[in-house]
């Protein structure tokens, strides 16, 4: 999944399962993180 967000040029990946990409060089969200960031950034 990493590399087809690199190539598609994604700034991140919104999963429930974030242990898997500890090493990803793209940000890694889990689903309830990414929705509290957007709620603050509309404030």
């Amino acid at each position: 999944m990493v590399e087809s967000a690199k190539r598609s040029g994604m700034d991140a990946i919104v999963t429930r399962n974030e242990k898997d990409y500890t090493a990803s060089p793209i940000t890694v969200y889990l689903p309830e993180d990414l929705l509290a960031l957007l709620s603050s950034e509309g404030e």
